[in-house]
């Protein structure tokens, strides 16, 4: 288990990936939501799919995109990226990964955007655990809450990078 973690960004399709995952989580949208999200890649909002890696294995997925239509207020920046379907898979889950994990991330979009300035993500109210990690890593409550998901209210926490 003290092999390093890697960040790739998927090129092609990657259904067969994100099938690997099982998700339990009330904060989460299906899978097959993120796969037409993703497949739906022509326009603005660009999506980048992303694995996280440990050796071989996939550890983790999430997505990078360079705007969210849902909240316009913190998109005025530029140079701003937004975390978007972030899971880690079963197998990996419950291992104390999550921080790092996301702390890699947050060390890798410079490698894929260099003109990012900042990382957005949206977190559950009800989603204490996520909160804390995120909090722990030095990612900021802006105060903003997004209201339009169907999992509930989110909070819009942001990051410089």
């Amino acid at each position: 288990m003290n092999s390093r973690l890697t960040v790739k960004q998927i090129n092609g399709d990657c259904q067969e990936i994100l099938r690997c995952f099982y998700i339990d989580s009330e904060f989460l949208d299906p899978i097959d939501e993120i796969i037409e999200k993703i497949a739906k890649n022509t326009k603005e909002p660009i999506s980048s799919p992303f694995g996280v890696y440990r050796d071989d294995d996939i550890v983790s997925f999430f997505t990078l995109e360079s705007s969210n239509p849902n909240v316009q207020m913190i998109d005025d920046f530029v140079g701003s990226y937004w975390l978007d379907s972030f899971f880690i898979t079963k197998h990996y889950r419950g291992r104390g990964l999550a921080k790092t994990i996301f702390l890699e991330i947050i060390n890798n979009v410079k490698v894929y955007f260099p003109h990012a300035t900042s990382l957005n993500l949206t977190v559950n109210f009800r989603n204490k655990i996520a909160k804390k990690i995120y909090q722990d890593c030095g990612v900021l409550d802006t105060g903003m809450i997004y209201r339009g998901g169907p999992a509930g209210p989110q909070h819009i926490y942001s990051i410089s990078i």
